[in-house]
């Protein structure tokens, strides 16, 4: 970035929306990176705080799906545009921290995006004991042997190392991180729709 800076400072780049974008994209990554590194530094010191309320999560779940689609839409590369997403299961209503909850949706969900190649579905399922969401995509998946591996800090696979995908590599350490503040988990596998399929699991009291 600051080479950048330096580079239009100097002349050398115009000063023109493609490297205010470029710009601003970067910004965007470093300010999600320190505030990854935050929630992670609070739970790992037992002072990650929680404001429970009661959230719809059928419809949240649609609604970090719609903001996603409709971001990457509107981007300059536009590479996940085509990409078809559904929003499926029964509206039910748990005890949880909205802003953590959508936070942990909008990783699962932008990871499905970044690696599906046509289909990224959500599914909300209550359950007597508990509430999963499962995200799935048609990508290329993750080898079992690794699915563990890639929820530690800064871990990213071989077919997702480029900086052009924007992410920190803390998403998944995040994820499993406010699962463990909920009293819940997340775990990793093969999908139905033949790439991976992430479950995050609410062990509270469901009231559909």
């Amino acid at each position: 970035m600051q080479a950048r800076l330096d580079a239009i400072e100097d002349g050398i780049y115009p000063l023109n929306t493609e490297q205010v974008g470029q710009l601003s994209a970067q910004t965007q990554l470093l300010t999600r990176l320190v505030a990854d590194l935050r929630t992670l530094s609070l739970a790992e010191a037992g002072r990650l705080t929680l404001q429970p309320a009661q959230v719809g999560a059928l419809r949240l779940a649609r609604s970090v799906a719609q903001d996603i689609q409709a971001a990457r839409a509107s981007s300059v590369q536009g590479s996940s545009s085509g990409i078809e997403v559904e929003v499926l299961g029964q509206e039910a209503t748990l005890r949880a921290d909205p802003d953590r909850l959508r936070q942990v949706l909008v990783n699962l969900t932008e990871n499905a995006f970044k690696h599906a190649r046509s289909r990224v579905r959500v599914t909300v399922h209550p359950g007597v004991q508990n509430l999963s969401v499962h995200v799935d995509d048609d990508g290329p998946g993750i080898p079992e042997p690794e699915r563990e591996h890639v929820f530690e800090r800064f871990v990213r696979l071989e077919t997702s190392r480029s900086r052009d995908s924007g992410g920190t590599g803390l998403g998944l350490a995040v994820v499993r991180a406010l699962m463990q503040a909920h009293g819940g988990d997340v775990e990793l596998g093969a999908s139905p729709l033949g790439g991976t399929r992430a479950t995050v699991r609410f062990p509270v009291e469901i009231r559909s």
